[in-house]
């Protein structure tokens, strides 16, 4: 796989699961890179969460594609927004469940 993309970003994340209250979510600097393999069927997205007080999470999102769209990807959750903002300003086309 070869890096395509990474963009770094600021927010409020969850912490802890179930996000029950304002608490649950903590200030952090984020970077996200995009992968793609070389065949352009696969790809993955890590991204790198540093918490303020020095902790760090890393989550990997997994990426389907079928040519330049987007049809796939691991997760039960929604795709993280920026994520699909990602993707897309790389070029590919997201399908419609994906988002």
């Amino acid at each position: 796989m070869f890096s395509v993309k990474k963009v770094v970003f600021d927010g409020r994340f969850v912490r802890s699961f179930p996000a029950l209250c304002d608490g649950d979510f903590a200030p952090a600097i984020c970077s996200m890179e995009f992968f793609v393999s070389d065949c352009g069927c696969y790809g993955q997205i890590e991204w790198i969460i540093n918490y303020l007080d020095n902790c760090e999470d890393v989550r990997l999102i997994g990426l389907g594609f079928n040519k330049d769209v987007l049809t796939d990807y691991e997760g039960v959750y929604p795709m993280p927004v920026e994520a699909l903002n990602l993707v897309q300003s790389c070029g590919y086309k997201v399908q419609r469940y994906c988002a």
